[in-house]
Order: structure tokens, then C-alpha cells, then sequence
């Protein structure tokens, strides 16, 4: 963690905390969900800065895992016509 980050955070911990509280893309909520969303992480991450480098880089590892364990199925336009 760089000094902005240990500033506003104070340990790391705490940022893996809100990286805990992160509801990953394509997860949905289950029940009562306080989660944060992912898209709300990475635009807070952005805003802060300095201070949100570390956040931001971890919750890119975040899409970036979801995306190879849930690999999206492309249509072609072939396809959609033949249904």
C-alpha cells in the first residue's frame, strides 16, 4: 500500500474488508444483501485516487476471475436467425 492508502484506510485490512463486502460481477444478491456493488467499488476506487490504487487493482482480479470461471456465451447472427 502506498502512503495515500494507508492514510485513509489505516491497515490493510480494512481495504480487504471492503473488498470482502463486494458482491463480484454476475453474483447476484442472496436475501438481505449490504454488500456493495462491484460497479459502486470501482467507481469509489477511482475517485479516491492515490488512495484507491490497490482497491481498484484488486477488484479488476475480482472481473477478471468471475469472468474466466463464468466464461459468456457469444450468439452469432446465424444463430439468432436459426430460432
Amino acid at each position: 500500500m502506498n502512503n495515500a492508502e494507508l492514510q485513509f484506510w489505516g491497515t490493510p485490512e480494512a481495504m480487504a474488508a471492503f473488498v470482502r463486502r463486494t458482491r463480484r460481477p454476475g453474483e447476484g444478491p442472496r436475501g438481505y444483501d449490504s454488500r456493495h456493488d462491484f460497479e459502486f467499488a470501482v467507481i469509489f476506487a477511482e475517485e479516491l485516487g492515490e488512495a484507491g490504487e490497490t482497491l481498484l487493482a484488486e477488484l479488476m482480479k475480482m472481473k477478471e476471475a468471475s469472468e474466466a470461471a463464468e466464461p459468456m456465451l457469444e450468439v452469432t447472427a446465424h444463430e439468432l436467425v436459426a430460432v
